[in-house]
């Protein structure tokens, strides 16, 4: 994994996200406060 981090659920194997994919309620960042894209110079 050369310095790479792996976090995977207590009693499961990583297997289990690419099976059942991640999943979030239905209400994760329904009041998300996001500002307005600001203007910026062009590259």
């Amino acid at each position: 994994m050369g310095d790479a981090r792996v976090i995977v659920p207590v009693g499961r194997g990583i297997d289990f996200w690419f099976e059942h994919g991640v999943t979030v309620t239905a209400d994760f960042m329904s009041e998300r406060e996001q500002p307005e894209a600001q203007e910026r110079a062009a590259l």
